[in-house]
């Protein structure tokens, strides 16, 4: 708090932060901008996504302090439209200037979690998402996908967990590594699965990203990271922020409800190959 009123300038920085399921907290930041305007400092909002399903008063709160705002920027086209256009700066998000940690790292992380060197990996992302019922179908259709994948070939399911914690009000029981435990004891070829993350450095998680073959992904974090070292991605979207990115990279998104088992091993079998 005495840091607050010390500074000249307060930085709010990056995240799709801004749409439905925000936690709490994070529904209270424009707010804190909009105070330290009101007291005289300079607030700048960098590589923003923002978008039109958060809660009205928050978005009334987030227009007005881009207004006052001595810079804003944000993620995708879609944000800078939801933030009022005009002065807002349109940028990548920050994950495509990632480097990948170095290999020695990327071995660690990949060693223990029980990866074979030279294995050929798939990468799969899940997120939960508010609706339980759409989770469970989700599951399902991916463990038959996967085992139909995992029978035809000798390559290992790195499941990558890129949260601890549920967005939506889930809290800390309903989480990535909760539907990874889920979909491995769902598969046949459970065996195969093998856990990464949460708690690595973004650094390290793309650097296992570019070591497999393809990913399914769920977590927007997922699709930038395949794509920004060019891998495949099996697009899979319940969210603004999804849709936005895999639409600009040409990739058409998918529904959790719309994914089918066949179409998803058909695309692992036409993509997974040793990188």
């Amino acid at each position: 708090m005495i840091a607050f009123f010390r500074t000249d300038v307060v930085v709010l920085g990056g995240g799709g932060i801004f749409g439905k399921g925000l936690p709490p907290l994070v529904s209270l930041l424009p707010f804190v901008l909009l105070a330290a305007e009101a007291i005289g400092k300079q607030v700048e909002i960098r590589s923003i996504g923002a978008y039109s399903d958060m809660p009205a008063p928050v978005a009334w709160a987030l227009r007005r302090v881009v207004r006052r705002a001595r810079y804003v920027s944000a993620r995708d086209a879609a944000s800078v439209e939801v933030l009022g256009g005009g002065k807002v700066v349109l940028v990548k998000d920050p994950a495509w200037n990632l480097a990948p940690a170095e290999p020695a790292l990327v071995d660690a992380a990949l060693e223990q979690a029980g990866v074979a060197a030279g294995q050929l990996l798939v990468a799969v992302s899940m997120k939960p998402t508010s609706d339980a019922a759409m989770d469970d179908r989700c599951l399902t259709t991916m463990a038959q996908a996967l085992d139909k994948w995992a029978e035809n070939s000798d390559g290992q399911i790195v499941f990558m967990s890129f949260s601890d914690k549920g967005d939506y009000d889930l809290g800390a029981q309903v989480t990535d590594l909760l539907l990874g435990e889920r979909l491995q004891s769902q598969m046949r070829c459970g065996n195969r699965v093998r856990f990464v993350g949460p708690g690595l450095h973004p650094a390290v998680m793309l650097g296992v990203v570019q070591r497999c073959s393809a990913m399914v992904a769920m977590r927007l974090h997922a699709q930038i990271f395949a794509a920004a070292v060019d891998r495949p991605v099996f697009g899979v979207s319940f969210e603004p922020k999804s849709d936005e990115f895999l639409t600009s990279i040409g990739i058409a998104p998918l529904r959790p409800d719309d994914v089918t088992a066949e179409d998803l091993c058909s695309w692992l079998d036409g993509v997974a190959s040793v990188a």
